[in-house]
């Protein structure tokens, strides 16, 4: 039960307590009119009683195994016009493309907290993208964006948590993944910024927790990796004027990982 099946439940119990006291006066037209009361009060209770048992059903028909998606999505916008009249806007292009057999997912959520999970069967995804602008500000200053990702697992799962409001949040989120192969490769070029990640492995187990604390916009992500029955190599590398970060993974049968990220 969550708390609005609870609730409903509470309040039922203390209808129905009440409803059942016995009549205590010896005139029969009050003791009737109290009899009359006590019904409509018993119904109320009845009907709040119904009202959790449906909650909680609608709660388990939520958490049961879903039919897997498919899904393949492209897009590309050029902005021609934006690149001849020097905007600061880029030309896009991706493609991804995502399938599983079975979903699973659940959610809770109260003021300044929120916790989620969800888990996947057969989980596979192909994606790919490249974004580039020409100018900043009317002034030449070339950046392009490369992406290339994929992974194939025959479980994958996540559980993730937030508390605090939009300044000052703490939040963490925990991935794993059984039986899974994934390569991948990413890079960012400009004058102000340079970036490189890529990785390719295979692994019978492999897991990610990833915790950030963010006060007053100044951000700090700590992200820990392992892998057992793995073959796995990974390095990445980013730095710009408001932003660093640095990762490395090596493991073959079973590997350690990290990611320090520092924004402000």
């Amino acid at each position: 039960m969550n708390g609005d099946s609870i609730a409903c439940q509470n309040l039922s119990l203390e209808y129905k307590a009440l409803a059942s006291r016995p009549l205590s006066s010896k005139d029969p037209t009050i003791n009737e009119r109290q009899y009359r009361i006590a019904k409509e009060i018993m119904d109320i209770a009845n009907y709040l009683s119904k009202s959790a048992s449906l909650i909680e059903s609608c709660e388990h028909k939520q958490s049961a195994w879903k039919p897997g998606k498919v899904n393949l999505i492209k897009y590309t916008n050029l902005n021609l016009v934006s690149q001849l009249t020097k905007q600061s806007r880029y030309s896009y292009g991706s493609i991804r493309y995502t399938k599983s057999f079975k979903e699973w997912n659940k959610n809770y959520t109260k003021p300044y907290f929120h916790v989620g999970a969800n888990a996947t069967l057969l989980d596979g995804e192909i994606k790919s993208s490249i974004s580039a602008r020409i100018w900043k500000n009317k002034k030449f200053d070339p950046r392009i964006v490369l992406n290339a990702e994929s992974s194939l697992a025959l479980l994958s799962s996540t559980v993730n948590a937030r508390i605090g409001n939009s300044k000052v949040y703490a939040s963490a989120r925990a991935t794993g993944q059984v039986g899974v192969a994934y390569a991948t490769c990413k890079a960012a070029f400009s004058a102000k910024e340079q970036s490189f990640e890529a990785g390719v492995g295979v692994a019978a187990l492999r897991g990610e927790t990833r915790c950030v604390l963010n006060i007053l916009g100044a951000k700090v992500t700590l992200t820990a990796q392992g892998s057992v029955g793995s073959a796995e190599a990974n390095f990445s590398y980013h730095f710009s004027s408001r932003e660093w970060e640095i990762g490395s993974k090596l493991g073959f049968i079973a590997g350690l990982g990290f990611k320090i990220n520092v924004s402000y």
